[in-house]
């Protein structure tokens, strides 16, 4: 064998070696991926199970959490207590006119009994807001299936309709209702969703501030008492208003939050400040901005007292004389002469004067007297008499006239 044919059954044997090895390394190529498929096939199948049992895991504690929060498993007892809790949450919140209807219950698969209730009720925005909190803060396995609130004409009441539904599962316990708080709320507490919801009012119009007005005497003295009324008005007619004494330093001042009456009694002089303010029961509730008052209190001046009348430096009714008593044209007359002024006072019955110290008043004229009124009382001055000496006059009764005597006359025929 030459060289050129030792190299080409080299060339053939190093061939037949390449295909041999390629088909053994195809041969078991084809067995590892088999078995990589198995392998994957049994890893499928394993997770698959796996996720079988983490799924029969999750509906056990959701099943055991349902019982938990499931109403007592016997129908009955469940209707009742749930019934009397709605009740209590309705009183709770305030509203009026409630009830409460308990529906037909329906069971479902021998797994839980659909418990299911009406309610209708009228309140405020703020109770139907308190009720619903109340209701959402309960974690038990208990919806409302339908809710409406209709504004009540020339009311701030709405007319309320609720419709609730609740479960009792077959293998919950029998015991009683127990209170469970729900963590399902968004907002942190009940002021949250007042201030949320009442805030915004969707159901009314917008609520106007109150205006408040102070009136009484800001002048005041120690040791007596004084007082303030606060009034307010407001644009809304339905609205109600409440006043608050918001500031001051007066220990002993009393303030009626309803009526508005502040009354104090200051012990010692200088000036106090007091800030009222008034708020509304719209929705959401407003207030009037603070009215200040200013209060100055002064010790009070001693009552003064009482000397009589002033007494005159020159007293003319020492001094003047009753000069006559006359009767001029059947119309009695007197003449009271003020010897320091030269003048005379002609006066008749029903006259008044007033000379030095004296105002009188002519109640009747006698022969040489006569009668005045001064100061409720009577008094009496003859001719020559002066005036500031006149006695003080009381009237006797007059003695009664002796009957007259009965006369007959006889006639020519008795003689």
């Amino acid at each position: 064998m030459n060289q050129r044919e030792k190299y080409l059954a080299i060339g053939v044997g190093l061939l037949a070696v390449v295909i041999g090895g390629w088909i053994a390394q195809g041969y078991v190529s084809a067995a590892f991926d088999k078995r990589h498929q198995e392998i994957n096939r049994l890893q499928g199948d394993l997770s698959a199970h796996k996720r079988r049992i983490d799924q029969a895991q999750r509906a056990a504690r959701t099943i055991a959490d349902f019982e938990q929060r499931s109403l007592p498993a016997n129908p009955d007892i469940a209707r009742s207590l749930y019934h009397d809790w709605l009740l209590s949450e309705i009183g709770k919140a305030g509203l009026s006119e409630q009830t409460v209807k308990a529906g037909a219950s329906q069971e479902e698969k021998n797994l839980y009994v659909l418990q299911s209730y009406t309610i209708t009720a009228k309140g405020t925005l703020p109770q139907v807001v308190d009720l619903l909190y109340a209701f959402h803060s309960v974690d038990w396995l208990h919806r409302l299936k339908h809710f409406s609130a209709k504004p009540i004409k020339e009311s701030k009441q709405l007319d309320i309709h609720m419709t609730v539904e609740a479960l009792s599962l077959k293998d919950a316990a029998s015991g009683e209702l127990a209170a469970r708080p729900a963590n399902r709320l968004k907002l942190a507490n009940r002021k949250a969703y007042q201030d949320l919801i009442v805030g915004r009012n969707l159901l009314g119009p917008p609520n106007n501030s109150p205006k408040l007005a102070i009136s009484g005497s800001k002048e005041a003295n120690t040791n007596r008492s004084m007082e303030l009324s606060a009034r307010a008005t407001d644009d809304d007619p339905l609205d109600k208003v409440k006043y608050r004494l918001v500031e001051g330093a007066a220990k002993e001042a009393r303030f009626d939050p309803i009526s508005g009456r502040f009354s104090w009694t200051p012990r010692a002089p200088g000036k106090y400040e007091f800030i009222f303010e008034a708020t509304d029961d719209g929705f959401p509730s407003k207030s009037s901005g603070p009215v200040k008052v200013v209060v100055n209190v002064t010790d009070a001046k001693p009552p003064p007292v009482d000397t009589g009348p002033p007494k005159l430096a020159f007293d003319h009714a020492k001094y003047t004389i009753l000069t006559a008593v006359l009767d001029i044209g059947g119309t009695p007359e007197v003449w009271l002469h003020v010897r320091p002024t030269g003048e005379t006072l002609k006066l008749h019955a029903g006259d008044k004067f007033e000379i030095g110290s004296i105002k009188g008043t002519v109640a009747k004229i006698g022969e040489i007297d006569f009668v005045f009124d001064v100061a409720g009382k009577q008094r009496k001055l003859e001719k020559g008499g002066i005036l500031d000496e006149a006695q003080a006059f009381k009237e006797t009764a007059k003695p009664a006239e002796p009957a007259a005597a009965e006369t007959t006359s006889a006639s020519g025929d008795d003689l």
